[in-house]
């Protein structure tokens, strides 16, 4: 992952990720150096050499075994970082591996719609749906809530909540969902700026059902306390 050939890269990031979708290879991928190697992938300024680097990691997030590993690995930095939408261009390469030049468009209707998006926005679209579900997966453990409620983290998720994509929307509002579970976080995040509160009421009113049911169960629960409920009632959530 530490290689110059950004082709080499992209595959060795897209093999060790379809190994991370099964759970039996998740002991040796820990043990392996595979943690270190998707976080050297996400910090590659190739869009999908990130994406796919984020994806492995998602995979590992979704086992609560391996969460006290990639805690310790500090994966939530990269992780949130990416959610934010840390810019990745894309770059293109030719039938040969060789890398195109920042003049070059791409030549297939998948890859010029991901190069218009990261043009217009200035991310990878799924490198960063990857990235927030993923937070979303470590926010299932209370031992993890530490670091994910911390501002940078709950900065990021709230940006998701805007993003002009509805799994995005959905996965930022799964972590927060799984953020309020907990008690103790239920007043940070009612206060908290820029506010969270009218992000998740909006989602209620303009994304997709999906997405809906996720800000609807985390209001619930942010509603357990009374100055929350005052908010949502300011954020016009009836």
């Amino acid at each position: 992952f530490s290689n110059t050939d950004i082709a080499l890269v992209r595959e060795a990031a897209r093999t060790l990720t379809n190994l991370s979708s099964g759970y039996h290879n998740h002991p040796s991928i820990l043990t392996g150096g595979g943690v270190q190697a998707f976080l050297l992938g996400c910090a590659k300024q190739d869009a999908m050499t990130s994406r796919f680097s984020c994806l492995g990691l998602m995979n590992l997030a979704t086992n609560p075994e391996n969460h006290t590993e990639l805690m310790r690995a500090e994966i939530c930095s990269v992780l949130i970082d990416l959610s934010a939408g840390a810019h990745r261009p894309m770059v293109i390469l030719d039938s040969m591996g060789d890398d195109l030049g920042e003049d070059a468009v791409p030549d297939s209707p998948r890859t010029e719609k991901d190069f218009s998006f990261i043009q217009e926005f200035k991310y990878d679209l799924e490198t960063r749906r990857y990235a927030a579900l993923a937070l979303g997966n470590l926010g299932v453990q209370a031992d993890n809530h530490s670091v994910l409620m911390g501002e940078k983290c709950l900065k990021a998720l709230g940006s998701c909540l805007d993003a002009p994509d509805d799994e995005t929307r959905f996965n930022a509002s799964f972590a927060l969902a799984k953020l309020s579970i907990n008690e103790d976080n239920l007043e940070r995040l009612g206060s908290f700026e820029p506010a969270l509160i009218p992000r998740l009421v909006d989602v209620i009113s303009t994304a997709g059902h999906e997405a809906v049911g996720q800000a609807v169960a985390c209001l619930r629960h942010m509603a357990m306390l009374s100055d929350n409920r005052i908010l949502m009632v300011d954020a016009k959530v009836l």
